[in-house]
Order: C-alpha cells, then sequence, then structure tokens
C-alpha cells in the first residue's frame, strides 16, 4: 500500500514513516505546504495523512 503523510514537523515525521515501514507500508512525506497538492496529484497514493495544521494546508 502507498501511503503519503503530509507533516511539517520532522521528529513526529520519522516516528511515524519508521513504524510503517516496519509494517510493511510504502510511505512517501511531503512537509512544505506549497509542493504538496502538486506532489499528491502527481502520484496515486492509497492512503494521505494530512497534518491540516501545517503551513498551507488550504490548498487540498
Amino acid at each position: 500500500m502507498k501511503m503519503l503523510l503530509i507533516k511539517d514537523n520532522e521528529k513526529i515525521s520519522l516516528f511515524i514513516i519508521r513504524g510503517m515501514n516496519k509494517t510493511g507500508f510504502l510511505m512517501a512525506h511531503i512537509d512544505n505546504g506549497d509542493q504538496k497538492l502538486s506532489i499528491a496529484l502527481a502520484v496515486k497514493y492509497d492512503v494521505a495523512i494530512i497534518d491540516i495544521m501545517s503551513p498551507g494546508h488550504n490548498d487540498l
């Protein structure tokens, strides 16, 4: 399963990514609010986890 994580906090993002990778999920990460819509639309993901409090979240 391909997952996308949109989160601007690096420490929390790494924790989530490590845990998901250990369980066999392929997880991509975006931390830049200005780029997240174009990246999220460019690749087909099964699931997206989005931090709505991250900068630039209004474009999703």
